[in-house]
């Protein structure tokens, strides 16, 4: 019999992860892509806090350059205040390759999605051209993520209270919990 441990935060200081306050380990965003080295097919992670499996629909857009995702959490929980519905996409930014197929898994709230791509002109090569989601403000980083010298980046001093907003949520309440 498994024993369910009470959710908190790895700091009383801080959180271990800025979408998720009760993370204790694994990726600390709310997306995750990789581009997968064998076939140069795209690996996507999104959570999406509080859909089933149910809730959640992708589809191919039109143009076979993307993929659209919607997703909706209904209100469960009576600290809900109210239900959350998603919606946002990723795909391909090139002129070379178009989505041939994909796959989803859909777990928890969390969405994994592989996308796989053919050339539209088989004399040129495949890219390796994806779409992201809206950058965050400020931009994405263009490195690696650097920490003042002689500093942990698991010191507890380097996280905060603050909570960061989904940045998906097309309707409802953008934080995690």
């Amino acid at each position: 019999m498994a024993v369910a441990l009470p959710p908190r935060p790895s700091s009383t200081d801080g959180f271990y992860a800025i979408n998720n306050p009760f993370l204790l380990s694994g990726p600390k965003g709310f997306n995750e892509f990789e581009t997968l080295e064998k076939n140069l097919d795209l690996f996507v992670r999104m959570d999406f806090p509080g859909v089933p499996e149910e809730g959640m629909s992708v589809t191919l857009h039109e143009s076979k350059k993307a993929v659209v995702i919607r997703a909706y959490a209904p209100k469960v929980h009576e600290h809900d205040s109210s239900h959350r519905s998603y919606i946002t996409m990723t795909g391909l930014v090139c002129k070379c390759c178009e989505i041939s197929s994909f796959t989803t898994h859909v777990s928890d709230g969390v969405l994994r999605l592989m996308l796989s791509k053919t050339g539209i002109d088989p004399h040129r090569p495949s890219c390796i051209a994806f779409l992201r989601p809206e950058p965050p403000e400020g931009g994405y980083s263009k490195g690696p993520i650097k920490f003042p010298h002689g500093t942990d980046p698991q010191d507890p001093k380097l996280t905060g209270p603050e909570l960061k907003p989904h940045p998906n949520v097309l309707e409802g309440s953008n934080h995690a919990t």
